[in-house]
């Protein structure tokens, strides 16, 4: 999620401020103690601090909850440690959240997160193979460069514009049917007019996955692979509807 992501997600929840810190070698290198003293307690004079229990700050992570209590008793202000959140046996995290994404268990994931895993992409013009096949793809970069991309493979993705819901399926890979390997991600709307898409910023969510990618032995094998996913698609449209 990036920074203005970040901070619309705040604000829908009320917070009154928001400090941004760009994270540098010369903030690395502040200690806990000062960290506290010259940004915490100058800028907020806080009476009541919140943390996760596995949180740490300041160089070499020298702050700890233990620490920060310490601190509050002197300082006058409370500390909140909040426990772990789990589902059964898992332990739900951003580091757990990311390797689900990374694994391809988008829905996993979006379970997690609470809000389906998608992220802002620009719509740009792709091969025309797709076209040709009768299943038209537009490709998509994402506008952050160091976006986290899901694992390889096929998947049921929503496409959001304009308010719009867009759904359809899409190909993270380097369509090894056709010996290509620089990596593409592309999507096919079920809406097949993509005239109106190319250059413009959309948000794609990707809902489920459909498979791994595969290497067909020639396009008319890849071509009757495609009206499956896509029927398997259509039949998961229903839950989302």
């Amino acid at each position: 999620m990036d920074i203005n992501k970040k901070l619309e997600l705040l604000d829908s929840f009320g917070l009154d401020a928001v400090l941004v810190i760009p994270f540098n070698r010369k903030f690395s290198n502040i200690s806990a103690f000062d960290f506290l003293s010259d940004i915490i307690v100058k800028k907020f004079k806080p009476s009541h601090v919140i943390i996760g229990y596995d949180h740490h700050f300041g160089h070499h992570r020298g702050g700890s909850s233990k620490f920060l209590k310490s601190f509050g008793l002197k300082n006058g202000f409370k500390v909140e440690v909040v426990g772990p959140i789990s589902d059964e046996d898992v332990i739900i995290s951003s580091t757990h959240i990311r390797e689900l994404i990374k694994s391809g268990y988008v829905r996993r994931a979006s379970f997690e997160l609470g809000w389906v895993y998608g992220f802002e992409a620009k719509v740009v013009h792709g091969s025309g193979r797709g076209k040709n096949m009768n299943f038209p793809t537009a490709n998509f970069i994402p506008v952050n460069n160091n976006q986290l991309i899901p694992a390889h493979g096929v998947y049921f993705t929503r496409g959001r514009i304009n308010g719009n819901n867009l759904y359809g399926m899409c190909n993270l890979g380097i369509r090894p049917t056709f010996s290509e390997k620089e990596f593409v991600m592309e999507v096919n709307f079920f809406q097949n007019n993509l005239d109106g898409f190319y250059n413009n910023i959309i948000t794609v969510e990707f809902l489920e996955r459909i498979r791994d990618e595969q290497k067909f032995s020639n396009p008319q094998a890849l071509v009757k692979q495609l009206i499956i996913d896509k029927k398997t698609c259509l039949d998961l449209l229903k839950k989302y509807n």
